[in-house]
This record gives C-alpha cells, structure tokens and sequence, in this order.
C-alpha cells in the first residue's frame, strides 16, 4: 500500500472539545453562585445609581424652574412703600399771618358758638339797643334802664357760661378725635417710610404693583414684622401704665431688628424669657392715682379738662 504523502492524515482526530492548555482549569475554578450574587449586587447598584440620577436630575429641573421664576420676579419693578404715600396737603396762611395756638383756636370756636345777648340802657347820653355775646362788649359808659334789666343781663351771662363749657368739651371730644386720626396718618406714613428705607438697603424686597400688600408674597415679611411691631408697642404701653412709667414708642424700623435679633434666639430660651416677663409683670401692681401714660396722646398743647373753666373765663372773661 502506497505512502500517503498528506500532512494532514498524520493528525489524530478526536471528538473531544479543543481547549487551550490552563483553560479547562481557570473554568472549573470559578464558583457559579458567587458570579451570580455579584450580578444581582451590579442590578442593585445600577438601580441606585438611576434612582440618584433621576433625583439628580429632578433637582437640576426645579433649581432651573426656580431660577426662571427669580429672573421673572426680578424682571417686574417693584415699588418701595413710601411711593404709595400721598403727601399730605398743608392749609395756605394769608402772607405774613401765623396760625392759631390751641387756645386761640379753643377761644374762637366757643365765641362763634355762642348766642347772641340783647341788652337795652343809655350810652353817650342815649338810649342804646346793643347785642353782646360777653360783658365786656358793652360800652364803659353802658347803664341799664332798671336794676330788673341789669338782673336779667346777669343771669343770661351765667347761662352763656354754661353754653360756653358745652361748647369747650364739644371742641375738646373733636379735637381728640382729629388728633387720634392725624397720629395714625402720620405713623402710616412713618411706617411706609421706614419700609421703603429698608427695601431700599436690600434688607426687605419691593412690593409687587397691582397686587394688594396683604396678598403680596414679597411683602410677608413686612407684613409679619407689623404684626410684631404693634404687639411689642401694645406691650410697651401696657408696662408702662403697670408701672408708672413713661411710654415710649418705637419705630418700625426698630421693631424690625428687634424681630430679627429675636427670631435668632433659640426658640426654647426665648419662650422662657417671655414667660417670664410676663409673669413680672402680671405681679406689678396696677396704679390707683397718676397721669396715664396714654394722656401723652392727648392733644398737645391743649389744656386739661379741669382747666377749662379757666381757659374760657381768660378767653372770654367772662365772670
């Protein structure tokens, strides 16, 4: 039989699987189950690591949106509150005049509120017909026609006298009120002014035009230190009557760093120090004699109640 010259008769052929030498080892080597625990941890990192990327991304949307609602609120001019203000208009004098003191202005309105008196006598040598509202009117040389005459002149000044008092609480309630109504006109407009000092430094933003100051957003905190504000004044007025002390106001703009300094006080010693203000307080016994310091609201200028009768007998002279 003839010598096959082919090389490739000459290899074996098997039907076993080739495997590279070390292969077949480094295989039997690996532990199944470990492999598929670590493939289960890699599911749970890869879900971790979506779930942080969705938060994160979620996070970026919301800065974004909340940057483009700040543009947006930037973008409208807000207004300061001084500019909500109307000045107040001041009565024209006539050139070279000077207004009324409380007294002159208290003299003149019961004079014009009284009654007219009608008295008949001679003067001059005359029979006088004359109408005077007080006694000093009549001439110096006046003489009733009887002592019945004079009588009834007398007692129409002690009614007029009585008219004249009437006269003077009247004004007096009025005045009062006037004041109480001024006071407040010019503690709105001190309060819009210290606001709009404030919006002005950057510490408080402006307020939105066309939208009421009790809706809008940017004015809560403004609206949150007024609250404070008339609490702490009420306060104030409320020891200084307990103690016979002088009320002294405060200013919004001081009201505002006190709400401030306050609010970054701890909550539970802040509480404790209130608590026991109030407890000093409730202790303080209550005056029974003494100016009120609520008399400091009073009008200014004006006379008590008990001078009365003083202010109009100087004003009038009427005796």
């Amino acid at each position: 039989m003839a010598k096959n010259d082919d090389p490739v008769d000459d290899i074996a052929i098997s039907d076993e699987p080739v495997v590279e030498e070390g292969r077949e080892q480094s295989m039997k080597d690996i532990d199944l189950d470990a492999l598929l625990e670590k493939h289960s941890q890699d599911e749970e990192v890869k879900e971790e690591f979506e779930k942080v990327e969705d938060k994160v991304e979620e996070e970026v949307k919301d800065e974004a949106k909340e940057d483009e609602t700040k543009k947006e609120e930037e973008e409208i001019e807000g207004y300061y509150a001084d500019e909500a203000i109307e000045e107040e208009e001041q009565p024209d004098l006539p050139d070279g005049s000077k207004p009324k003191t409380p007294q002159e202005e208290l003299a003149a309105y019961v004079y014009d509120g009284l009654q007219p008196i009608t008295v008949v006598g001679t003067s001059g040598g005359k029979n006088v017909r004359i109408t005077v509202k007080v006694a000093e009117e009549l001439p110096d040389d006046f003489e009733f026609n009887s002592v019945k005459d004079q009588a009834s002149f007398n007692q129409s000044l002690a009614a007029q006298a009585i008219s004249a008092r009437n006269l003077a609480d009247g004004y007096l309630n009025t005045q009062q009120q006037q004041e109480a109504q001024a006071y407040s006109a010019k503690e709105r407009r001190d309060i819009a002014s210290d606001i709009a000092k404030l919006q002005r430094a950057g510490v408080l933003q402006t307020f939105t035009p066309g939208m009421s100051v009790d809706e809008d957003p940017r004015a809560e905190t403004a609206r949150e230190v007024l609250k404070f504000y008339e609490e702490e004044k009420a306060r104030r007025l409320e020891t200084a009557n307990a103690n016979q002390r002088l009320y002294y106001p405060l200013s919004y703009e001081d009201a505002y760093y006190l709400w401030k300094s306050r609010n970054n006080q701890t909550g539970e010693k802040q509480k404790a120090e209130d608590k026991e203000r109030k407890e000093i307080a409730s202790r303080q016994p209550k005056p029974s004699r003494g100016a009120d310091a609520s008399e400091s609201k009073k009008g200014v200028g004006l006379p008590s109640t008990a001078g009365w009768d003083q202010v109009i007998n100087e004003a009038l002279k009427i005796y």
